[in-house]
């Protein structure tokens, strides 16, 4: 497989962690599975050669990780994808400011190379539509709480 071939990047979220290794603590757990598979994105999650990928996953001839997830019986389901054509909107960012895991001005081409460095940056969280709503809805209970408190003082 050439690294500099354009494909799909997608992102696959579960329905509960899987803990690595054994008896792993809480950090040790992983709820989200980056992949690349070559094609186009034509209809969003719904493109032939995104569910030609997740059949393989389903059927075994995937990743380990999903083998893993299939045999002790826990879901999972891909939730975002981004090709050449459709870049995800963290990149769309105000000039100057930077991220961690993207050098400035690189465009995204959606290779397999794209996709290991966003493996390699370890932020599947930040970029799951899933873990962002949840995150936000957190936030906000805080947010509410500390204005109760500050009220009732």
């Amino acid at each position: 497989m050439r690294r500099n071939v354009p494909g799909i990047i997608y992102l696959i979220h579960f329905d509960e962690p899987l803990r690595r290794g054994r008896g792993g603590n809480d950090e040790d757990c992983v709820s989200h599975y980056l992949g690349w598979t070559e094609g186009t994105l034509t209809d969003g999650l719904n493109s032939h050669d995104l569910i030609v990928r997740m059949v393989e996953h389903l059927e075994g001839r995937g990743a380990r990780i999903l083998n893993a997830l299939n045999e002790r019986g826990i879901g999972w389901r891909p939730v975002a994808a981004w090709d050449a054509n459709n870049p995800p909107a963290w990149l769309k960012r105000p000039k100057g400011c930077r991220l961690r895991y993207w050098p400035d001005g690189e465009p995204f081409r959606a290779t397999r190379f794209d996709e290991r460095r966003l493996k390699k940056a370890r932020n599947a969280p930040r970029f799951c539509p899933c873990c962002v709503e949840l995150r936000d809805k957190r936030e906000a209970c805080v947010e509410a709480r500390a204005e109760g408190k500050a009220e009732a003082a």
